[in-house]
């Protein structure tokens, strides 16, 4: 039986242009994942930046979700930080994302992304600023008795007074996650009264 060479999938996904390209591609790693193959760092790499720059965030997590069904991973913080970022403006303005589906909600998605981060080996998002940072202000947009604002000031409380970890991770920031991350800061200014 021929298996196609590993750079196959990963030249797939580099060449998906819209949503029904990104569905097609997600078939086509359930069939690679029932071959029994792998899906490298590479190629999940791939994935989930091709889910976020074509605005379907949503995919992205549904892949991360289910890690034995496709077995894509988030392979560095920066993708997650994108992956996080895209999840919380299609939450802002569901209407301007009409092909986007919410895996729970779109209000709590990028808290449940927030959730997968140390199952990817990343540091919890309390320890990371910029995601801390855009997931608190996004939370702390909603009313007073939300869940999302509930779950923001929480993870304000947890970055007040951090449980000491060791971690092992590069979290310097691109200049547009610094950005992500200043706006997010500026906005908790807002409705935290200050």
């Amino acid at each position: 039986m021929y298996l196609p060479r590993q750079s196959a999938l990963l030249r797939l996904a580099a060449l998906a242009q819209d949503s029904e390209d990104l569905e097609a591609l997600i078939v086509t790693i359930v069939a690679w994942r029932q071959a029994k193959r792998q899906v490298n760092s590479q190629t999940s790499h791939e994935i989930i930046s091709r889910c976020v720059k074509l605005g379907r965030p949503d995919l992205a997590l549904r892949l991360l979700i289910d890690r034995p069904k496709y077995g894509v991973d988030l392979v560095s913080i920066s993708v997650a930080r994108a992956l996080l970022h895209e999840l919380i403006e299609v939450a802002r303005r569901p209407t301007k994302s009409s092909k986007c589906t919410p895996v729970s909600s779109f209000q709590d998605d990028p808290f449940l992304l927030a959730s997968l981060y140390p199952k990817f080996r990343l540091p919890e998002v309390w320890m990371e600023p910029a995601s801390s940072a855009m997931l608190a202000s996004f939370g702390t947009s909603f009313p007073s008795m939300s869940t999302p604002r509930k779950r923001a000031l929480a993870l304000l409380k947890e970055m007040e007074n951090p449980t000491p970890v060791d971690i092992n991770h590069d979290l310097s920031t691109t200049w547009k996650e610094g950005r992500w991350a200043n706006t997010g800061l500026m906005a908790l200014r807002r409705p935290l009264g200050h």
